[in-house]
């Protein structure tokens, strides 16, 4: 492990510590972990690499379908045989005529809806407003109607900011009796989470999804895409890896067939595990393109952090629309799990971990379930206990530059003067300076230091009184003479 791999790790755990969430952390990560074609960081260390890529949010988006329980509609919905395989979980629902209202009470701090708009000239309209407040009226735009199947994943209404608990959304249709609009799902901004689908779109790339080279993948937008976009590639070895808390992962995107390529090929790696192809989901015929495919579903897994990785290997491209999350905690106001991690009360608990189902999900087999089943969720103790002594060897560093720098300090206070290095001279030559006496035949060759003051008699000089110096003699000088040659 390099220095660079060591210190994004620690970078990275005092992060998560301090519950800061932005977007540095993953460009250091990668600046210092390269590691083309799979996230990086080792195999040996799949539950740290987890763990270090994924801080939990301060909320995340939660899917709701129009079909859900919670949705309640009166007096009259038109609702059999209504949805195509493009809308979310392959329904909508239409009021059947003006007055017709629903609502949806929800806990969470903004939520908004989308429907589909069928082919019509405008005249439909819906009020939506929030706890009984003041109604914000959709009116659609004209849909020609060579659009026979209208335009889907149109924004109907957002809300503003609101408050952390419970609200309560009210629909009512104000336009014509036959109306466009379609209702498919709401997404609601919400710290519990626990029971519900959690919904990452393909751009969430601040919720733990991840793409290998941004070179490799293109961004398509289009009406009939979740978020109205994306992301294809068709390079191999391109990948996306996501991160989460929770039991199971599903990846939902569309699929263009091409008779002139390869048969699909892309795999899915769990934790690090053996890798589990993707299967081409079933289409109509050789050219045309589906929506909202699900072409992968881990199995259930135990209750943790996950990193599930998809790399692209050839034939017809891979695209990534959004993906769903089960079995993912509640999560406090400061991004943290609430009961460390785990949810408190119905749901996988500290003490009881949910435990693998040993049946087949859509997008697996038999096969692929051998090996992900089986695996562990990631130690929580390990990883706290790994980062409490990378934080205390952090410590120690900056303790043992401390010390240094302030022994070095002293020891340049300490050290002895231009003045004490003259001393030893002084004593090495005094003795010698009497051997010689002036002499004009002789000429200078080298200075020296002697036992007396050498200043002239021009300046003044007058003996040492405290140390009871004489006079120096006249015939001794302060150079060395030798005779000449």
């Amino acid at each position: 492990m390099n220095v660079g791999r060591i210190v994004a790790m620690i970078f990275l755990a005092i992060r998560h510590l301090s519950n800061t969430h932005d977007t540095v952390s993953a460009g250091l990560l990668f600046l210092f972990c390269p590691h083309p074609g799979r996230p990086p960081f080792p195999p040996s260390f799949p539950s740290f690499r987890s763990f270090l890529l994924f801080v939990p949010p301060s909320a995340m988006n939660v899917v709701v379908d129009d079909r859900d329980p919670a949705v309640q509609y009166f007096p009259n919905w038109r609702t059999k045989d209504l949805g195509r395989a493009v809308e979310f979980a392959s329904t909508t629902s239409n009021p059947a005529k003006h007055g017709d209202a629903a609502q949806l009470t929800f806990s969470g701090t903004s939520i908004s809806v989308f429907g589909t708009i069928a082919p019509g000239n405008g005249q439909s309209s819906m009020d939506f407003s929030i706890d009984d407040g003041p109604a914000t009226t959709f009116q659609p735009p004209p849909v020609p109607s060579t659009d026979k199947d209208g335009v889907h994943h149109q924004p109907l209404f957002a809300s503003t900011a609101l408050s952390e608990g419970s609200h309560t959304i009210r629909m009512t249709s104000s336009g014509s009796d036959i109306s466009q609009i379609f209702l498919d799902y709401f997404l609601v901004r919400t710290t519990e989470v626990a029971g519900k689908k959690v919904f990452i779109d393909d751009a969430d790339t601040n919720l733990g999804v991840v793409y290998g080279g941004l070179s490799s993948w293109a961004e398509a937008a289009g009406e009939s895409y979740f978020g109205q976009g994306v992301h294809v590639t068709q390079t191999p070895g391109a990948w996306v890896a996501v991160t989460f808390q929770g039991t199971q992962l599903t990846l939902q995107g569309p699929f263009t067939p091409s008779p002139d390529a390869d048969d699909f090929s892309a795999f899915a790696s769990i934790d690090n595990g053996s890798p589990i192809s993707l299967v081409a989901p079933p289409t109509r015929d050789d050219t045309t393109q589906t929506f909202n495919n699900r072409l992968f579903a881990t199995p259930l897994l135990p209750f943790g952090t996950h990193t599930v990785n998809f790399t692209y290997t050839g034939g017809p491209p891979l695209a990534v629309d959004y993906f769903l999350v089960s079995g993912a905690p509640n999560l406090s106001a400061n991004g943290n799990s609430d009961g460390n991690g785990f949810v408190a009360g119905p749901g996988p608990s500290l003490s009881v971990p949910p435990s693998p189902s040993p049946t087949n999900g859509p997008g697996s087999s038999p096969q692929q379930l051998g090996g992900a089943s089986a695996r562990a969720g990631p130690n929580m103790g390990a990883i706290a206990g790994g980062i409490i002594a990378g934080v205390v060897l952090v410590a120690l560093l900056v303790a043992g530059i401390f010390l240094f720098c302030r022994r070095r300090r002293a020891r340049k206070q300490t050290s002895p003067s231009n003045s004490d290095f003259f001393v030893p001279s002084v004593t090495q030559w005094a003795g010698k300076s009497d051997a010689y006496a002036y002499n004009p035949n002789h000429r200078d060759s080298m200075m020296t230091l002697t036992n007396g003051p050498t200043v002239p008699r021009s300046m003044g000089y007058t003996a040492d009184a405290e140390k009871q110096e004489e006079p120096p003699d006249p015939r001794k000088s302060r150079y060395l003479y030798y005779p000449e040659p």
